[in-house]
């Protein structure tokens, strides 16, 4: 399962927000205006595209919960 976010200029996402979407493997938040990010319990995110946006802080504790993440661009 995939969803790509691209261009959508997005600032801000809840800790929780794509917790629903059970299964996602590929995530593209790519050419938004995010500047901070926390993905929680996605156990099964296997890639993540965070390319072209406006991060101030990356923390490697917001990915700890990421197991399955072997690509991060």
């Amino acid at each position: 399962l995939s969803l790509e976010l691209i261009n959508n200029q997005i600032e801000y996402l809840e800790d929780e927000a794509l917790n629903g979407i059970f299964g996602l493997e590929f995530l593209d938040l790519s050419y938004n205006k995010l500047r901070a990010i926390r993905l929680k319990k996605m156990i099964y995110l296997k890639e993540l595209k965070l390319e072209q946006n406006e991060f101030e802080i990356i923390e490697k504790e917001y990915f700890e919960d990421l197991k399955s993440l072997r690509k991060l661009l």
